[in-house]
């Protein structure tokens, strides 16, 4: 017993040289060397000249082990050292080696295996976030309490590979699968595999007692195996949480060397393990690994091991194993800062467009990729500002609906200011006709533009026109923005997006030209405040007025938005606006109060998308005793 933790602990001792910092984008270093978790392995190889080292001890305990009648408990210690080198950001060498002792508290004897040998190579390409990659590698097991290699028991495996990582896109997460087989050359030997000799005759066939010793010792494996892994890892400031499921099997078993002298479980006699754990970095390159497995299946009788339920040939599945191990990473950025565990320094954009008259020009809108996909439209003084983006050069693109190209704006951003940029934006001009066309009819005009949100983001929406042609469809917006034919004179604009409330604006076109509109939707809130009835359009609040004034509030545009969206989505209702106003000093203000506010609401709806003539006003003066309860603005449905 004391011989296992020796080893394990002269071992890790020996052995203690680092692996892989997390901020180079590669996993844990796992037990075979590669850039991975446990058992699991990236498939994009390590950086070009980057070095790799890893140490990794283990232990697990049994309180009994297979001993029949006797209360054996069974202890197993050990470790293994890896080391691995990258080339060109394709290739990746590596060779580990492994040390482990198992000693048994009722034998007595105690089974050890130093040197092995883990020789391999991968290859991979990553486009971004994914990697697709090839793993070739050799296990040359050590005898049995001996130095040296066994060639004949040796084995080769081939794996394919792939990886995602969405560390990039700032999402913590990476993700690695891989599957395989592997070809165990020990079960050639006296002539086992062409059908000649026994599997007793076989010196690698490990069986009773001391071969499930030897083989939980060396994980040592005497048939084929299908091999198949999948690992999860959360790349944090200073911890990176991880989980891994592996799944090893054996590969023509004949139907009597099963556990219990029966047909082989490819699910219970399986290896199946589950090993939750966490890199905990202490720097720029250095990293404490901590895990542990959890064996679920393949345990000859899980938490009580049995003998005869342990399927000879192959080694016994430890109900648990902890792990503990130092990683470090050697390249040529590891001297940089540590990427992942500092705030990004950010600055801000302000930007604004002029035509080639120099007047600001509205509607205008910028994107670019420091923008992840989002539009940034110009206010009235033809001006926006980014939110806050990495520091750096940044270029955007501006364009407008009057514009024939695109051109770039930017600059270089410095942390915590805001970087000033200017742009000359060339409008198409557009004339008036020299006569009128269609028999004397006024030529159509143009109304062009952007829908947005509020956040002045661009978004597609179904249009609706009313001019003095009636009311017509007109289209979708392409990337938000439209080019709607109008009759000359007034006409309104209707936007209808999902998830937003319908909107409007009301503009005058002149014969021949083109006027610039901008409609910024608002979301749909969750709860209505206001509803249509069959003889009102109800609302939970009312319209609020200054007071002893016409002028509606500011907080008014939230209660008006729902009323105009329901009169949008009814084109045929017809409303009358009626406002019960306070007394003024004279009779006659107080009429005219009533009157100014009714106006004022139908005003508002009007300039938002209602067309006028579907809108009566009556105002109505309040008595003094009234006023108090009074005060109102009602909707009014006309029949």
């Amino acid at each position: 017993m004391a011989g296992a933790w020796g080893l394990a602990l002269a071992a890790a001792l020996l052995a203690a040289a680092p692996v892989a910092a997390d901020d180079t984008g590669a996993a844990l270093s796992n037990q075979y060397g590669q850039a991975g978790v446990v058992r699991t392995t990236n498939a994009k190889p390590r950086p070009h000249l980057s070095l790799g080292a890893t140490t990794q001890g283990f232990v697990s305990y049994y309180p009994d082990f297979l001993v029949d009648g006797e209360a054996d408990a069974d202890a197993l210690a050990g470790a293994n050292v890896a080391a691995g080198v990258g080339l060109f950001d394709l290739f990746e060498f590596a060779v580990a080696t492994r040390a482990a002792s198992n000693a048994n508290s009722v034998r007595g004897a105690s089974a050890f295996s130093v040197g092995d040998l883990y020789p391999s190579f991968k290859t991979g390409v990553a486009i971004a976030p994914v990697a697709f990659g090839l793993d070739v590698r050799a296990h040359l097991p050590t005898r049995f309490d001996a130095a040296g290699v066994d060639f004949t028991n040796s084995a080769f495996t081939g794996q394919g590979l792939f990886s995602l990582d969405l560390t990039g896109s700032g999402v913590p997460l990476r993700a690695h699968l891989g599957g395989g087989y592997t070809f165990q050359l020990g079960k050639v030997a006296a002539g086992i595999g062409d059908g000649q000799g026994t599997f007793e005759d076989n010196p690698n066939f490990y069986d009773g007692v001391d071969g499930a010793l030897l083989a939980l010792t060396t994980q040592q494996w005497f048939y084929d195996q299908a091999i198949a892994g999948l690992s999860l890892e959360v790349p944090l400031p200073f911890v990176t949480p991880f989980v891994e499921a592996w799944y090893q099997t054996a590969v023509g078993v004949p139907e009597n060397r099963g556990k219990n002298a029966g047909a082989y479980d490819y699910l219970g006699d399986a290896h199946i393990i589950v090993t939750p754990g966490a890199r905990v970095r202490l720097g720029n390159a250095v990293a404490l690994d901590l895990g542990a497995d959890i064996g679920l299946t393949g345990n000859g009788g899980f938490a009580a091991p049995v003998l005869a339920q342990v399927v000879e040939g192959t080694p016994l599945n430890p109900l648990w194993l902890a792990r503990v191990g130092l990683t470090l990473q050697l390249d040529p950025d590891a001297a940089a800062p540590a990427r992942s565990t500092r705030a990004p320094e950010l600055g801000q954009l302000h930007g604004c467009v002029v035509d080639q008259n120099g007047n600001p020009v509205p509607g205008a809108i910028a994107e670019g990729a420091a923008l992840l996909g989002a539009r940034l439209v110009t206010d009235e003084a033809g001006c926006f500002t980014t939110p806050p983006l990495a520091v750096g050069e940044v270029q955007l693109l501006v364009s407008h609906p009057l514009a024939s190209q695109r051109l770039p704006i930017g600059g270089a951003l410095v942390a915590g200011e805001m970087t000033q940029a200017k742009v000359k934006l060339a409008l198409v001009a557009t004339a008036k006709p020299a006569a009128a066309t269609n028999g004397g009819a006024a030529a159509p005009g143009h109304l062009v533009g952007f829908v947005t949100n509020k956040d002045d983001v661009a978004i597609d929406a179904e249009l609706e026109l009313w001019d003095a042609r009636g009311p017509s469809a007109a289209g979708k917006t392409s990337a938000g923005a439209f080019d709607v034919e109008v009759a000359a004179g007034t006409a309104i604009l209707v936007a209808r997006a999902d998830g937003y409330l319908a909107l409007g604006t009301e503009v005058h076109v002149d014969p021949g030209e083109r006027e610039l509109a901008t409609i910024a939707l608002k979301k749909a809130p969750k709860k209505r405040s206001v509803t249509l009835e069959k003889e009102q359009i109800s609302k939970a609040t009312k319209v609020p007025f200054e007071s002893k004034r016409a002028r509606l509030q500011n907080t008014a545009e939230f209660l008006l938005d729902e009323v105009v969206d329901v009169l949008l989505q009814h084109p045929k209702l017809r409303v009358r606006i009626e406002v019960y106003s306070e007394p003024a000093a004279a009779e006659a203000e107080s009429q005219k109060l009533a009157d100014d506010r009714a106006a004022a609401v139908a005003d508002y709806l009007v300039k938002h998308g209602v067309w006028h003539a579907r809108l009566e006003t009556k105002g109505i003066p309040l008595t003094a005793a009234e006023a108090d309860k009074g005060r109102r603005t009602e909707f009014v449905v006309i029949p």
